[in-house]
């Protein structure tokens, strides 16, 4: 199974730094008929006063983002954060922009009461390592919130899925079969509830920060 590596954060940044003027027109249809639900589905489910988002990409969440809370939104890529940032002004949101990697966020403990991410944890190079980094500054009793796509379970398409791999990877860095509720529960969350949103491909995920 190909899967992205630590030297690969410089193509992460690279591919998103390139794609980051026509995203939004590429993802634009998607959007348009199911990611706009689903979008709305994960941050309705925020709680807290403190919330972080990871790989906010060009702001698609900012729209549903609740007025009442303050929130830090990060990117590995500062093309895709620049674009976020006009969505956030845009949407007179004051909202904390940093270019930040997951894997090693500037934050100190216990700091954030929820979590959020979106189709991003398939370009971090080290899933785990970033999960336990966002549990080290999430509260205990916190909660992450995730729209991912995974590796189908179905023999077939699963198979298609490791084909396909190493060619998305190297056109968008994108990684399209991992496990990533076992990337969760390695970094230490505890696993709430799991609801596909699109077959066994696409999942909506929330877990909750154990005890430190």
């Amino acid at each position: 199974m190909f899967n992205c590596s630590e030297t690969s954060k410089s193509l992460v940044r690279r591919r998103y730094d390139q794609l980051a003027r026509l995203y939004d027109l590429i993802e634009g249809g998607m959007e348009f008929f199911v990611g706009e639900k689903w979008r709305s589905r994960l941050n309705s489910l925020v709680s807290g006063d403190k919330i972080l988002e990871v790989g906010v990409g060009t702001g698609r969440n900012i729209p549903f983002y609740q007025p009442s809370k303050k929130y830090t939104s990060i990117d590995l890529s500062p093309n895709m954060l620049k674009r976020a940032t006009i969505k956030g002004h845009q949407a007179g949101l004051e909202i904390e922009f940093l270019v930040m990697d997951v894997e090693h966020l500037a934050f100190k403990d216990n700091l954030f009461d929820t979590v959020i991410a979106s189709f991003t944890f398939c370009t971090v190079a080290d899933p785990v390592k970033g999960l336990a980094e966002l549990g080290r500054v999430c509260k205990p009793g916190g909660r992450l919130l995730m729209i991912e796509h995974v590796r189908p379970k179905r023999r077939f398409m699963g198979a298609l899925f490791d084909i396909l791999n190493p060619l998305m990877w190297w056109t968008i860095a994108d990684n399209i079969n991992r496990n990533t509720i076992s990337h969760v529960e390695r970094a230490g969350w505890e696993i709430e509830f799991t609801h596909p949103l699109s077959s066994d491909i696409i999942l909506l995920i929330q877990a909750r920060c154990p005890p430190h």
